[in-house]
């Protein structure tokens, strides 16, 4: 198994337990989500990595509500795309 191979079921798997771990999150109300914005940002980039757009824009969406600085967006916007470059490679 070559090392690029390795590193993306290493990726997969941590994405998946990460899920795992905000589960709590995943079927909460919108109008009782945390004001912790940044597992929202996790699950979204999680999604993602994982080719579920469904859930990374709803999970984006949900982040992006709860931002109150533009560099909280930035911050994000920068690593979702560092995240889709990955991907691609």
């Amino acid at each position: 198994m070559d090392e690029k191979t390795y590193y993306k079921i290493s990726a997969k798997k941590a994405r998946q337990n990460i899920l795992g771990i905000l589960e709590y999150l995943l079927n909460t109300e919108a109008e009782s989500k945390s004001f912790n914005k940044w597992p929202y940002a996790t699950l979204a980039n999680c999604f993602f990595g994982l080719g579920d757009e469904f859930n990374g824009t709803k999970y984006e969406e949900v982040f992006l509500s709860l931002v109150d600085v533009e560099w909280e967006r930035k911050t994000y916007f920068d690593s979702k795309e560092s995240l889709i470059g990955l991907r691609y490679k």
